[in-house]
């Protein structure tokens, strides 16, 4: 027979054992989950919103549009418009002939 203080002895170590294994269980689910959360949160924070990039868009050519309407003052600032427009979207400024000659002499 075994004796009743060895047995309590070992029944308690077999529970603390067990204990710990559930909280390491639950520190690596709860580890798990906050990286989820991390990841997803970045990669909502770095994706832009479909209907943001629309409207800032359509935002730049309203201003491109009222620019020469209202006159060849701001003529320059709708090229300056279009040129951010075009470099928003990764596409290549489109220089005029003049602003080509002027870097022609200067060069």
């Amino acid at each position: 027979m075994v004796n009743p203080a060895i047995r309590a002895a070992a029944e308690r170590q077999t529970r603390e054992q067990t204990r710990e294994q559930t909280r390491e269980q639950t520190r690596e689910q709860t580890r798990e989950q906050t990286r989820e959360q991390t990841r997803e949160q970045t990669r909502e924070q770095a994706r832009e919103p479909e209907e943001l990039f629309g409207d800032g868009r359509q935002a730049l050519e309203e201003l491109s549009a009222k620019a020469v309407r209202e006159g060849s003052s701001d003529a320059s600032r709708a090229r300056a418009l279009q040129r951010l427009a075009a470099e928003r979207a990764g596409l290549p400024t489109v220089t005029s002939a003049a602003t080509s000659q002027r870097l022609g002499r200067t060069a």
